[in-house]
């Protein structure tokens, strides 16, 4: 089943070591970027960070040469997460209010 995130959550599950250990890769995937395709030739480190990005399928091949769908690597690596990435969308009166909000509560305002 497909899994939407942010393009800065995207690139962090793509740099993170933990995941990406020495001869694991991923094969067959599908995904897009703002509803659109990405082919084979994307560079997935130039995703905007404020990009939706969908995993709609795709083999991720671990170091032991065992396979897994790349969405629930995905969706297992970001329950393991300590922090939790993602848009706001609020009316211009009220985006300093909305960001105050995010503060108080301990978030942070990444652009």
């Amino acid at each position: 089943m497909a899994v939407k995130t942010t393009g800065v959550e995207f690139k962090k599950f793509f740099q993170d070591d933990t995941v990406w250990v020495e001869n694991a890769y991923m094969q067959d995937e599908e995904m897009t970027i703002d509803d659109v395709d990405i082919d084979l030739d994307y560079d997935l480190y130039s995703t905007p960070d404020t990009a939706i990005v969908t995993i709609l399928a795709g083999i991720f091949v671990d170091e032991r040469e065992e396979t897994h769908p790349l969405e629930a690597v995905f969706r297992k690596w970001r329950k393991k997460q300590k922090t939790a990435t993602f848009i706001v969308e609020a009316d211009k009166d009220i985006a300093d209010e909305v960001k105050a909000a995010c503060r108080t509560a301990g978030g942070k305002i990444l652009r």
